[in-house]
């Protein structure tokens, strides 16, 4: 789902439909703007821009969402989505959900380890650059709470880049029975999604 929202003209656009919807913005935002994965604030004010992750901005902007859908039934504009389109919206919405609950990551130790790209690739150069170096402990480490760790063990850095492989496998495979309903017919609620 791409969404923008234009705060003082009350436009919300939704995967290329817009439409003109009061918007229950934040104080001070003038647009926002959500990829799908992330979302970026923009303020009328002084503040810097302001990005935050998908659930947060579901959390914070599901409302208006829900406004824009239902404006869109009221007022017929659109007629009745097809059952591609319904399909096709369901397959964006499962594989973003996966992608997020990938970010999760894993815990070791009771350190959280992000399972996003950005940090697989920065666990595996880590693994690599300690493996050359013929080192076993991190002087410090910081975890994906922002958390500090002096002499940090490379053995939990590579179970933990382990088993985020392990799940993100494991997640791609509940994406893919979820997907064969969903193609099938079977599944329109993705409130059913158990990731575990």
């Amino acid at each position: 789902m791409i969404v923008t929202m234009i705060t003082e003209d009350s436009l919300i656009t939704i995967d290329g439909d817009q439409l003109t919807v009061p918007v229950a913005a934040e104080l001070g935002e003038w647009a926002v703007q959500f990829d799908g994965e992330s979302a970026e604030i923009e303020y009328s004010d002084n503040r810097p821009n302001e990005v935050i992750n998908a659930a947060t901005f579901y959390a914070r902007y599901q409302s208006d969402i829900d406004a824009h859908a239902a404006e869109r039934l009221e007022n017929g504009a659109y007629g009745s989505p097809s059952g591609a389109e319904v399909k096709k919206q369901l397959m964006s919405d499962l594989s973003a959900e996966r992608k997020f609950q990938e970010r999760q990551g894993v815990a070791i130790n009771n350190i959280r380890y992000a399972g996003d790209p950005g940090n697989r690739q920065a666990l595996q150069e880590s693994i690599a650059f300690m493996e050359d170096a013929g080192l076993t402990k991190f002087p410090k480490w910081k975890d994906s709470d922002n958390q500090f760790h002096a002499g940090h063990l490379l053995s939990d850095v590579v179970d933990a880049y382990q088993a985020i492989g392990e799940r993100r496998a494991a997640l791609i495979a509940i994406e893919g029975e979820y997907a064969e309903k969903i193609t099938e017919g079977t599944l329109t609620d993705l409130g059913e999604v158990v990731w575990s």
